[in-house]
């Protein structure tokens, strides 16, 4: 089969405070699914796309609820690699009223997504779809997974396949400084990437200012760079 787009990446289990009650507060937890890649994928394939979803997910009910519900969209689960061993990452949410914003706590670590090796991408896969869309957050969950992604990237680029990344930075897995030295080699090989005026500024010392930090990035990467400049 081939695909419109083909994507990669971890999709945990998501644990929300009903209302805007806070964690430490509920008795119960509204139970969702949510990864920025899987995302891409199910609005894609919800748009009539045909979008195919990589990831590791341990073989239990809760690795099978994350393929049930992509499916559910349209997306093809078939590729993703069940193990018998570690475990499904979570994360919990609870959502503020003003000034108290949303909080998220994250519970991740060791998590069978995070143990991907490059060994385990479908090149093939890549091979024989229209589109490879990475993001920021694979890298940055291990060495593994950043090599992964790269050999994700690499296969693409040997294939004639267009890839888009999005830089995606998340602060309470790593650093400005860390996340900026990994993912700049993904920026400057996509062909479109997607970061937001904040990380441009506080990752890669773009000016702040959408229109000047738009032209020093696309000087820097080429391509084509989207920015957005949504609240902080």
């Amino acid at each position: 089969m081939n695909w419109d787009l083909f994507t990669l990446g971890e999709t945990m289990l998501r644990m929300a405070a009903p209302g805007h009650q806070r964690l430490d507060q509920v008795d119960a937890l509204d139970v969702t699914v949510g990864g920025a890649e899987s995302n891409v994928a199910a609005n894609l394939a919800r748009l009539g796309k045909r979008t195919a979803w990589f990831s590791r997910l341990t073989d239990n009910p809760l690795g099978h609820l994350i393929t049930q519900e992509l499916r559910a969209h349209g997306v093809d689960t078939s590729l993703v690699h069940f193990t018998p061993h570690d475990r499904v990452g979570l994360y919990f949410v609870e959502y503020g009223s003003a000034p108290r914003g949303i909080r998220v706590v994250y519970d991740r670590a060791n998590s069978a997504a995070s143990k991907m090796q490059p060994a385990d991408v479908p090149v093939d896969a890549i091979g024989r779809s229209k589109w490879l869309h990475l993001t920021g957050i694979t890298p940055a969950l291990s060495a593994s997974c950043a090599a992964a992604a790269r050999h994700a990237l690499d296969a693409a680029l040997k294939a004639g396949v267009p890839v888009s990344f999005d830089v995606n930075y998340r602060a309470l897995l790593w650093t400005p400084e860390q996340a900026a030295a990994a993912l700049t080699p993904f920026c400057e090989a996509a062909g479109v990437v997607f970061v937001a005026l904040r990380d441009a500024v506080n990752l890669f010392g773009a000016p702040d200012d959408i229109d000047s930090a738009l032209r020093t990035l696309q000087s820097h990467w080429g391509g084509t760079v989207i920015m957005t400049q949504g609240e902080s």
